[in-house]
């Protein structure tokens, strides 16, 4: 295809989301060809994220954001605290309905996803305060630290 940069950002940065959500669907119809496959084989780094970002309406993004913010080892606390604690019930519920969508039935719901990653997160936290205390030196929440056994 080979890629002419200004004129993808001219293209997309300039139109709203709902315009760009019509040319990918033009390019589809076009083309053949899905806009967000030829976007990714044509570009990198955070410039092709970008770009690809640009093609999803809001629930969408959301949900894409909660997935990738839960993919793999480890996860991006601050990308799910974003998308969770700054939305509306509406919004929430309009990014339930997107990620459900945009998943595989025999994928798990953000909510398991995300239980499972506090259960983790947490047991992680208690591993380390175990860990920092030896045997008979544990810390309890029950005796103050100024009494001596």
């Amino acid at each position: 295809m080979g890629t002419d940069e200004k004129t993808l950002i001219n293209i997309l940065a300039n139109r709203s989301a709902a315009q760009r959500l019509k040319i990918a669907l033009q390019f589809k119809t076009m083309y053949g060809k899905d806009l967000e496959k030829d976007l990714k084989s044509e570009t990198s780094g955070h410039f092709e994220d970008l770009l690809v970002s640009m093609l999803y309406d809001r629930p969408h993004f959301d949900a894409r954001s909660l997935r990738k913010a839960m993919k793999g080892l480890g996860t991006d606390e601050r990308a799910l605290i974003e998308v969770i604690c700054t939305r509306s019930n509406q919004e929430i519920h309009a990014i339930k309905a997107a990620y459900k969508e945009s998943t595989c039935s025999c994928c798990p719901t953000i909510a398991v996803t995300l239980c499972a990653w506090l259960l983790a997160s947490f047991a992680v936290l208690l591993l380390s305060v175990w860990c920092a205390h030896p045997v008979g030196k544990r810390m309890s929440i029950f005796r103050s630290p100024h009494t001596h056994t």
